[in-house]
């Protein structure tokens, strides 16, 4: 009886400590690797509050065939 009182106190603190955490993204492309990933960043925190954002980081690739914006991003960001 113990162990499934640990075992259901592990799963109740799992359950409402990651699961409140949500993530979201965006897509941005620019002509240079910094406009584009402050643009994939602005669009991923619309509508999530400063205090919230608890991690964000960008990915991006340069694509040098496309003159117009070679730079393109995803924006992630996490949040509770």
């Amino acid at each position: 009886m113990r162990r499934f009182l640990s075992y259901a106190l592990a799963a109740g603190f799992a359950l409402t400590g990651p699961a409140l955490a949500r993530d979201s993204h965006a897509d941005g492309s620019s002509t240079t690797e910094a406009a584009a990933c402050k643009l994939a960043l602005a669009l991923a925190r619309q509508g999530i509050a400063d205090d919230r954002v608890s991690a964000s980081h960008c990915e991006c690739l340069e694509n040098k065939d496309d003159r117009l914006a070679p730079w393109s991003c995803t924006g992630f960001v996490s949040y509770q």
